[in-house]
């Protein structure tokens, strides 16, 4: 139960950390 709790959240933070990135590129050139 703790390692699929851990996983999750270890999931969850890849997401926002590229929904982070992904708006960062919206609104600068990081990705150009």
């Amino acid at each position: 139960m703790f390692i699929s709790n851990t996983l999750q959240i270890i999931y969850y933070n890849k997401i926002n950390y590229i929904k982070f990135i992904y708006q960062n590129c919206m609104y600068t050139d990081l990705c150009s």
